[in-house]
């Protein structure tokens, strides 16, 4: 039942398929590709000795600007990349990167030295879709426990259309996670197939830095509410899901058709 509820946690962590990872690095900049592969586990990333680097890229392409920072929550099925500076190490130096706290894997730094680049100020030019445009809203709430997980109510079922959108139609989606239970609720991350979001607030208030780009996958806390916008440009039948494989078998998951 705990598996239903929070979703399967291994007791032995992974990166590239690897157990107790190690990754022998040059002195200079290192650029990261991260994606939360685990089925169900939230990390809080940061370097064991609580050295900033730098977020440049989101699940959709590079950000705008990098965006400076120590720690890096990521859930299942998001994606990030950071540029981490290991310039000022010695040879031998090893740094870890932690689960709050927790080693996921040591970087060694070598003798070898990269090339010096900058970090450029801007990254490239992500164009802002208008809320204005928007030509309708939709809701999608997040809540249930246990084996009853459901979008707006309702368990996933292959035979039913959820949602009929029209081709190159811009839409804001407003996507919330109903707190249930005695535990207060879970955090969800929703993904949705075959479409690129621009997130437009949460509760109310403007997203971080590093939501600024192209996002298809969000995490939403118990009792939040994330606005969305997207222009749909691709026809065909796609599912929204959280991303929690449990949670999905489990009935959160609807299909949307654009047309």
């Amino acid at each position: 039942m705990h598996d239903v509820m929070m979703g399967m946690q291994g007791g032995t962590l992974l990166v590239n398929g690897a157990i107790n990872p190690y990754l022998r690095i040059p002195k200079g900049k290192v650029r990261l590709r991260i994606l939360n592969g685990s089925n169900a586990r939230f990390y809080e990333l940061f370097l064991s000795n609580k050295q900033s680097f730098y977020q440049i890229g989101s699940d959709g392409g590079l950000l705008e600007a990098p965006v400076e920072m120590t720690k890096l929550i990521i859930s299942p099925g998001e994606r990030a990349e950071i540029i981490v500076d290991f310039s000022n190490y010695k040879t031998g130096d090893t740094i870890e990167l932690t689960d709050q706290g927790t080693e996921l894997m040591k970087f060694i730094v070598n003798d070898e030295i990269n090339k010096s680049y900058n970090i450029p100020n801007k990254l490239v030019s992500i164009e802002r879709i208008d809320p204005s445009k928007a030509i309708n809203t939709r809701e999608f709430v997040l809540q249930g426990m246990g084996s009853n997980w459901n979008i707006n109510g309702k368990q996933m079922d292959m035979k039913r259309i959820d949602e009929y959108l029209r081709l190159n139609d811009t839409e804001i989606w407003e996507v919330s996670n109903k707190a249930t239970g005695m535990m207060g609720g879970m955090p969800h991350p929703f993904h949705a197939h075959g479409v690129q979001f621009q997130v437009l607030d949460r509760n109310g208030k403007r997203p971080p830095a590093n939501e600024s780009g192209w996002k298809d996958t969000l995490l939403v806390y118990p009792d939040e509410k994330v606005r969305l916008i997207a222009t749909f440009k691709y026809s065909g039948i796609f599912m929204y899901h959280c991303h929690i494989l449990e949670h999905e078998d489990a009935g959160m998951m609807g299909q949307f058709k654009v047309e």
